[in-house]
């Protein structure tokens, strides 16, 4: 009798064992397909914000061409008033910077006037890069102040951006159209980087050349415009040291 209740108690515990670990398996399986079915319906967001966040862009904005932003130079450049010897009027000439002098107009408005197409560019090129970022990681996780900044840049922000986005073709800028040189590409770029004073703008373009095409990097550098005052004076003389740097 004893031998006959050991063995049902035996066959009852297996039993119970068997049936929850069946149970189980059950909630194991019922748990993954479920996951399975919220990946596959999340799918589709989260690889567009894994694209947007690594993934390079092309631009439908041309930048601004180097013999562009040279021609912008060039008309940024001081002037000096001379009396004409043959008629009552002065004549504008124009003439090389003196040393230790600054080399280019301090009239804020011809500045600014000068300076339109890196302002009309860089409106272009700001709007097509938000509409490529807005939905990236990085951009989802900068602060709000940060946004807003980035979102309502000034005309001479924008300038700012348009020029540091005229390197984007490195080869353009590569042969010097006065020695006709061949100019090395990370010295442009940092010709560029201390003509702007963003010492970080250079590392960011030299350990990765293709940042600016990148939502990563695009990010980094609307945030670093954004966030600084540059105003037209300084961007003009910006313009001007970038071209002296890689003439």
């Amino acid at each position: 009798m004893k031998i006959l209740f050991q063995i049902l108690l035996y066959s009852f515990l297996t039993l119970t064992f068997y049936s929850c670990q069946k149970g189980s398996d059950i909630k194991s399986e019922l748990s993954t397909e479920l996951s399975s079915n919220h990946l596959t319906k999340a799918s589709p967001s989260s690889q567009s914000t894994s694209i947007a966040s690594r993934g390079a862009f092309e631009f439908k904005v041309n930048p601004l061409s180097s013999k562009q932003i040279q021609g912008i130079a060039r008309r940024l450049q001081k002037k000096k008033k001379e009396k004409s010897s043959t008629i009552s009027r002065f004549d504008v000439i124009e003439e090389l910077p003196v040393v230790g002098e600054i080399p280019i107009t301090d009239d804020v408005a011809e500045i600014e006037r000068i300076l339109s197409p890196l302002v009309q560019n860089g409106r272009q090129i700001h709007s097509e890069i938000i509409s490529k970022v807005s939905t990236s990681e990085d951009w989802l996780l900068l602060a709000d102040e940060e946004k807003y900044a980035i979102l309502n840049m000034t005309d001479y922000q924008l300038g700012e951006l348009s020029l540091i986005y005229s390197t984007v073709n490195i080869a353009e800028w590569q042969t010097d159209q006065v020695t006709q040189a061949k100019l090395d590409a990370n010295t442009i770029r940092s010709c560029l980087s201390g003509a702007l004073g963003l010492t970080d703008l250079y590392y960011l373009l030299v350990e990765s050349p293709t940042s600016l095409l990148s939502a990563k990097g695009a990010v980094q550098i609307l945030k670093r415009v954004g966030l600084r005052y540059l105003g037209w004076f300084g961007l003009g003389l910006a313009v001007w040291d970038f071209i002296d740097c890689v003439s």
